[in-house]
């Protein structure tokens, strides 16, 4: 019975170890260690009105976000050298233009932020913006001259970012920001419904935040951990001594 016990709390752990791994490996190992970061920060920022700020698009013009506004737009933050996370952040971006078709630039506009102001220079900012869109009126790719103005404009998002022995650690986040200027939803991690991107454009008020993804899949991980767990009691300890009572019986 003792050992049948610690038989099925060894797979509970095991278990339990197993279906987190995904979780705390998708934070450390490629998207830099999300727990430094705050969701709820990142959310309080919904319903809130962006302030303009002096940045540089990719052909070296000034720009400001205010340049936009009369559209709904997407945006997201990446850093050039972003070996993983960032290229499919802005493979989301593309997948919600792709699925928009002839409403891309028509009904919507989409913009990156490149947050790593040292080394996004124009000629960069352009180069890494041709691998994802033939035409720059529509999907525009920014930065900024000192890192103070980058810092100052994220902040109005909730983005959070730091440098990191290689590369940024940094939040992953998609957002959309109404035609009023007015930011209205937040997509977490590196992956979203690009549907759901799409009805956020068309939104006239925020989105009410929902629980984080790793948040979600650390439920879901531990969820199914838990019905291993008890679908072992059963077979392991109840089964066998309801099969001793029977054979008593017998």
């Amino acid at each position: 019975m003792l050992i049948q016990t610690k038989r099925c709390l060894s797979l509970f752990l095991l278990f339990i170890l197993w279906f987190a791994l995904p979780v705390f490996s998708q934070n450390l190992l490629l998207g830099g260690n999300q727990d430094n970061f705050s969701y709820d920060f990142a959310n309080e920022s919904l319903g809130k009105k962006l302030e303009d700020f002096p940045l540089i698009d990719q052909d070296g013009n000034p720009f400001q976000t205010k340049e936009l506004l009369g559209k709904p737009f997407i945006v997201t933050f990446i850093y050039t050298n972003c070996p993983v996370i960032c290229p499919n952040l802005v493979l989301a971006m593309e997948e919600a233009v792709i699925k928009a078709g002839s409403r891309f630039g028509v009904e919507f506009l989409a913009l990156t932020v490149v947050f790593d102001v040292e080394e996004a220079k124009p000629e960069i900012l352009r180069s890494y913006g041709e691998s994802f869109t033939e035409s720059f009126d529509n999907w525009i790719f920014v930065s900024a001259e000192s890192a103070q103005t980058m810092l100052a404009f994220t902040k109005q998002f909730g983005f959070q970012y730091k440098k990191a022995q290689q590369g940024y650690d940094h939040l992953m986040l998609t957002s959309v920001v109404g035609k009023d200027g007015i930011i209205l939803a937040h997509f977490f991690g590196q992956e979203y419904d690009p549907d759901e991107a799409l009805k956020a454009l068309k939104r006239t008020t925020p989105v009410k935040p929902g629980i984080s993804p790793g948040a979600k899949t650390l439920i879901y991980s531990i969820s199914i951990a838990l019905i291993i767990f008890l679908s072992a009691i059963y077979f392991f300890i109840i089964k066998p001594i309801k099969k001793k009572k029977d054979e008593k019986t017998t």
